[in-house]
């Protein structure tokens, strides 16, 4: 086997040990609203366009590491506009390394944001929610650190190159 045949060899190996994708696309996750009522959960894959929906007027969308929520008009609040306190759950984010943090915007006011490593929860109290996306969120992770394999399945590979250059060299 010639040099090229054994470094394309080694950099075939070093791609398959390299970490798979990352991020939301192909997971299920859980959506539910939670406050005077209880919307139930609502699995998704997360895939193109939108994932879900509430009540047939709140629809959502994730993205690989991120999420909207909009409604399809002016409504009083998810159940009515009492004022009372209300969470949008965001469950089995499983994005390959926890969330460590989460960046978000919103139109509605008051809203505070709280995550573990896999999951988010927006709160507000209850208001008038407007005719477009209302709550965007981006999940933030840390850089994913190779398994100690990767890095053994590497070295091999490299080793290996070395030693077949060697080889050729005396030979």
């Amino acid at each position: 086997m010639n040099l090229k045949h054994t470094t394309l060899a080694a950099a075939a190996a070093l791609l398959v040990a390299l970490p798979a994708h990352a991020g939301l696309i192909g997971e299920t996750v859980g959506t539910r609203y939670v406050g005077v009522g209880n919307s139930g959960l609502v699995l998704s894959v997360v895939g193109a366009g939108v994932d879900g929906n509430f009540f047939n007027n709140q629809f959502f969308d994730y993205g690989d590491a991120s999420f909207s929520i909009s409604s399809t008009g002016a409504y009083c609040g998810i159940w009515a506009c009492s004022g009372e306190p209300v969470s949008l759950e965001l469950t089995g984010l499983e994005l390959g390394s926890p969330i460590t943090s989460v960046s978000f915007s919103s139109s509605l006011s008051g809203v505070t944001e709280t995550h573990t490593a896999n999951s988010v929860t927006f709160s507000w109290n209850e208001q008038s929610l407007p005719t477009s996306v209302y709550l965007t969120a981006e999940f933030n992770t840390a850089a994913a650190v190779p398994e100690p394999e990767t890095y053994a399945l590497m070295m091999a590979g490299l080793l290996a190159v070395g030693a077949v250059a060697r080889r050729q060299r005396k030979g």
